[in-house]
């Protein structure tokens, strides 16, 4: 039987087993209010809701097995999947064929402290439970980027699954999961159920990806999900995006890594729910294994991945422009100059390093470079062709001129002709 089947057999099972025969297959479980059912607060990915969709009955047969564990009166299902007709129709008709009164409740939070009575499970765990009540062993639910989920031994290493779910990039540098950071030379020996991911995705970081600027992002989805009533969380996580953003625009210093990693630490003993517990991953783990990378932003004003627009240069290459001005035309601060016969010169102090410009230029003379520019980009150069161009353009002038003056010569000889054969005169 897979997770993602609609577990019937475990429903079935149920009926015939007793609390004892419960205990004995799941483990005992102390005495709750009610069964809350959800994903993760953290979990931004949501890849686990669907679940719900194909294993109906498998994840009322999870709730069921629980209730009668601890004694639970109800049973909660949270997620804005059960707006979906269909999904909450499978639900509804698995949970009355079971004998379980449940609640579907559309939202994608789940306030703690509302439910302090009441135990909290995820979605994976009552597939997983549905497993073993037919027999069969769970296995881990992962997924490579935007692909599908697929089930997995948790014994398999992360690296061999991400071989068996595609082509690893030869620069990779590690992977980004549940908003935390592994570097590639751990994933040949960390396992899929050592890394017990709440999410199941895998995101591969290559040499594309700028480690800060992705906890920056992992920061800013956790703050926006925040509900805010948790004061660490809240100002933690705006603390943290603060320190993070000065040092993205060229302004931080080592201090905002040594503030931010305190914050960090005492988020992930002082939150409430889940989202708190992984608010200060992004930076615990950049500074355990990306150090260098991170604090080359201040130490060397590098971002090796060219993504923190603050550390990147857009120049002009004098070798290779024409003069067109299209770069000009599409500069939305117009901080390029074009000077008639001279090489474009874009002004860094304006740029935004929007990167508009390098796709208008038709002769592929703007770069855009983390390291310095180069001395001969730093002023317009006269073109190549100018002194030639200039040169014709004088010719043709004086040519121009010649020609006048022979026309106002031959004009002035035909009047003195003209006035030599008039009679009388």
């Amino acid at each position: 039987m897979s997770m993602l089947m609609n577990n019937e057999a475990a429903l079935a099972q149920l009926s015939a087993l007793t609390k004892e025969a419960l205990e004995e297959k799941l483990g005992k479980r102390e005495k709750a209010g009610a069964i809350t059912a959800a994903l993760y607060n953290s979990d931004m990915e949501r890849r686990k809701d669907i679940l719900l969709a194909k294993n109906p009955a498998g994840i009322i047969a999870g709730l069921c097995a629980l209730s009668c564990l601890t004694g639970a009166k109800k049973a909660e299902i949270v997620s804005p999947c059960v707006a979906d007709a269909a999904v909450a129709n499978g639900l509804k008709a698995a949970a009355e064929k079971a004998g379980l009164a449940l609640t579907l409740t559309e939202d994608d939070f789940v306030t703690k402290t509302e439910h302090r009575s009441d135990l909290l499970v995820s979605f994976e765990e009552l597939a997983a439970i549905a497993e073993k009540l037919a027999g069969e062993e769970p296995k881990a639910l992962y997924a490579v980027g935007d692909g599908d989920l697929a089930e997995a031994d948790p014994a398999m290493t992360v690296k061999a699954f991400l071989e068996s779910q595609g082509d690893v990039p030869e620069d990779i540098k590690g992977i980004a999961v549940d908003h935390a950071f592994c570097p590639a030379g751990a994933l040949e020996t960390v396992t899929l159920g050592q890394l017990a991911s709440r999410s199941g995705v895998i995101r591969v970081l290559t040499g594309k990806d700028c480690i800060l600027d992705r906890a920056r992002k992992e920061i800013l989805s956790l703050r926006k999900k925040s509900c805010g009533k948790c004061t660490f969380c809240r100002e933690g996580l705006y603390q943290l995006q603060v320190n993070m953003d000065a040092v993205a625009a060229g302004r931080g210093k080592t201090t905002n890594f040594e503030m931010s990693q305190e914050i960090a630490e005492a988020m992930l003993v002082s939150c409430n729910c889940s989202l708190g517990d992984d608010a200060g991953k992004p930076v615990t783990t950049m500074m355990e294994y990306f150090r260098d990378e991170a604090e080359a932003h201040v130490r060397r004003k590098e971002c090796k991945a060219g993504a923190c627009l603050a550390f990147l240069q857009i120049y002009v290459d004098p070798a290779k422009c024409q003069g067109a001005g299209e770069c000009a035309k599409v500069c939305p601060v117009d901080c390029i100059e074009i000077k008639p016969g001279y090489t474009a010169l874009i002004e860094s102090f304006d740029c935004t390093r929007c990167g508009k410009c390098i796709d208008a230029c038709p002769n592929g003379a703007i770069v855009r470079t983390a390291g310095k520019v180069p001395r001969n980009a730093e002023t317009a150069v006269r073109l190549k062709n100018a002194a030639a161009a200039a040169a014709g353009a004088a010719d043709a002038d004086d040519d121009e001129d010649d020609g006048a003056s022979r026309s106002s010569a031959r004009a002035g000889a035909a009047r003195r002709h003209r006035t030599l054969r008039r009679p009388g005169r």
